[in-house]
């Protein structure tokens, strides 16, 4: 009635308006309760607007819709709509007829949404069934606003005309639609897990939106496909490792692991035993053999690849071979030959420059310390990547080997040795073990076994014989024909029956040739009672003391298996019981080189004794290159070469006539 009041919009809305609108044509469809997007200014669901109402038509704004369309006639469509746009492009889509039902996102999305996403930019290789995070698929709302799926619009940002993506994930948010892909800067998928210290989480900014991915994408590698933090360089590039043998679901070097695996891209460093390598890692609170990033790096220990028992942290390892082999002077205890032949933690340590460089020479380099070899790895061990890390022991005595020219190793003969893995090794054919004399042939004899600790009885003999059998060192034993002089019953020069005028044994009246008398630069004592010439009638191995009884190496000795058959006479005037003359004074080649100890004294009388009148002196009296003495008393001054055959009296006494 004309001059009521309070009817409101229902006076001529025969149809309710509620806040997204009335229940016509698409109003219920686009939920909309800010009216103004497509009607003019002050329009609400209880307002009319400011302009153009109650005019007969029915009005829109900016939205390319008929506008001062007549009430009541057929729905059309929008055309210049931005929410109706082209979200791939700068242009807009022609919408669905106002009031139309099931057109859904293809509204607006010209390219189509499917399980994966559009088919545009990275959306398939993230979405994809094979890629994980946290062992669950991406969806949308890993990147997108909540409440997007393949099939719903984000509950916000929908519809304004821009890109929206989250925060989270460092994309350029609101980008304009249109414009080029961009990259994502904080995503926590794309990290390096952990910086090289193991506290910081390293952000790895990625590749371009729509542009295939790799390993770098997110991680950074080397150009080998390694990453290049701790301790990865060392045991990938060095030693010849693989992804597999601590990340065992990861594929090879150069391959993306399995992007299906639960444990990639899951904001865990995942470390597992794979391949041959078996160890025990310690993690933290996320589980055996994990850890968070940055949490800080674990160590590992009971390492195959580490000799089976070295604990190392990772992170903290450097270059030297003693971060994988703890004690390459031999284990505690001495069950091992390393205590014999290497002496220090490792003789020619390899630098970062030449690890894992298995023919420099500093793998061959030798040297004699405390009077003991001190080799490198390379006299008993082959310089190969191949057999370096690969669970077995491998032994290589080739003289022949790479590097070896130069060497002691060169001086090997046919390579021959007995190994039962890290049980069993003889040495049959190295010159270590050997008489050290190469004519006619180095006498080798097979070594001690490897594992059986400490050396048991005769030391010398398990190298080169007691004394050495090559050449002329049977004739240099125990005395100047100590088993030659006779009295006619006891084959001994002893007319009183003691023991201190014997022929040999007591320093005041004879001089006891023993090895120190010739390499005394080498050998410590002057006696040795293992001998073998000397166990025919001795059998008291307590003299001298025990654990004496045989030739003792000095301890400062360097000539001792160092290639070279080292001579040095001890500065002393050899005595000698080998007398057979009453003067020696008419004896041209005896008075030269000898005196009486008592002048007319006959040589039964006790305590008679020959003594030569010159010290023995290694650079007057030997001659290195042709092997010969010259001048020695022993042989009355005469030259004998060493090693020469069918020598007889005449060679030193040139006087028997008389």
């Amino acid at each position: 009635v004309w001059g009521s009041t309070g009817n409101g919009c229902s006076a001529c809305h025969t149809t309710a308006i509620g806040a997204t609108g009335p229940a016509t044509g698409g109003h219920a469809l686009h939920a909309e309760t800010t009216c103004t997007l497509c009607h003019n200014a002050g329009t609400t669901s209880a307002t009319k607007p400011s302009t153009e109402h109650a005019d007969g038509d029915i009005d829109t704004n900016n939205v390319g819709y008929t506008d001062n369309k007549v009430k009541g006639s057929v729905y059309t469509t929008c055309s210049t709509a931005s929410c109706h746009a082209d979200v791939y492009a700068s242009g807009t889509v022609a919408t669905p007829v106002w009031g139309s039902t099931g057109n859904g996102c293809s509204a607006c999305h010209t390219t189509a949404i499917g399980a994966t996403g559009p088919a545009t930019g990275s959306h398939s290789a993230h979405m994809s069934a094979t890629v994980k995070v946290n062992g669950s698929s991406i969806v949308c709302v890993n990147c997108h606003n909540a409440g997007t799926t393949s099939a719903t619009k984000p509950s916000t940002e929908h519809a304004d005309g821009d890109i929206d993506t989250l925060a989270s994930v460092g994309y350029t948010d609101n980008k304009a639609k249109g414009s080029i892909y961009t990259t994502c800067s904080t995503a926590s998928c794309h990290t390096n897990g952990q910086d090289a210290s193991g506290t910081t989480i390293t952000q790895k900014v990625t590749a371009t939106w729509g542009t295939p991915a790799t390993c770098t994408t997110c991680h950074d590698f080397n150009g080998s496909m390694q990453p290049t933090t701790a301790n990865h360089t060392t045991h990938i590039t060095r030693t010849g490792g693989t992804c597999v043998q601590c990340h065992d679901v990861y594929g090879d070097n150069t391959t993306e692991p399995d992007l299906n695996s639960p444990v990639h891209i899951n904001n865990i460093i995942n470390v597992a035993q794979g391949g041959v390598v078996s160890f025990g890692y310690n993690g933290d609170s996320s589980g055996t053999g994990n850890h968070a990033p940055g949490y800080g790096y674990g160590s590992c220990s009971t390492v195959s690849c580490h000799g089976g028992g070295a604990t190392r942290t990772w992170g903290q390892m450097g270059d030297s071979c003693t971060d994988c082999h703890s004690n390459l002077g031999g284990p505690t205890g001495g069950d091992r030959g390393h205590a014999f032949h290497v002496q220090t933690a490792y003789v020619g340590a390899i630098t970062t420059s030449s690890y894992g460089d298995y023919t420099v020479n500093n793998w061959y380099s030798y040297s004699n310390t405390g009077g003991t070899p001190d080799i490198g790895c390379g006299y008993c061990h082959p310089q190969s990547d191949a057999t370096h890390n690969n669970g077995v022991v491998n032994l290589n005595f080739a003289s022949s080997d790479t590097g070896a020219t130069g060497t002691l190793k060169a001086k090997n003969g046919s390579e021959s040795y007995s190994q039962a893995q890290r049980s069993s090794v003889t040495c049959s054919s190295v010159y270590c073990h050997s008489d050290g004399f190469a004519n006619p042939g180095y006498g080798y004899k097979t070594s001690p076994e490897w594992f059986a600790g400490n050396f048991v009885g005769d030391k010398c003999d398990d190298c080169h014989g007691n004394s050495p059998t090559s050449n002329s060192h049977d004739s240099h034993v125990v005395g100047i024909h100590y088993a030659g002089i006779y009295t006619g019953s006891t084959g001994l020069a002893n007319t009183s029956g003691t023991a201190n005028t014997n022929s040999h044994g007591s320093s005041t009246y004879s001089t006891t040739i023993s090895c120190s008398t010739c390499h005394n630069n080498t050998v410590t004592q002057t006696a040795n009672a293992g001998n073998n010439t000397c166990t025919i009638c001795h059998t008291d191995t307590n003299t001298p003391a025990t654990g004496n009884e045989f030739a003792v190496i000095y301890a400062s000795a360097t000539t001792h298996v160092n290639g070279t058959p080292d001579v040095a006479f001890n500065a002393i005037n050899v005595k000698s019981k080998a007398q057979v003359r009453d003067n020696i004074t008419t004896i041209t080649d005896l008075n030269q080189s000898w005196n009486r100890a008592a002048s007319g004294v006959s040589y039964k009388a006790a305590g008679a004794y020959d003594q030569a009148n010159i010290a023995l002196n290694t650079p007057t009296m030997f001659d290195n290159i042709t092997n010969t003495c010259s001048t020695v008393a022993c042989h009355n001054g005469n030259s004998v070469k060493w090693g020469d055959t069918g020598v007889t009296c005449n060679n030193c006494h040139t006087d028997l006539t008389k």
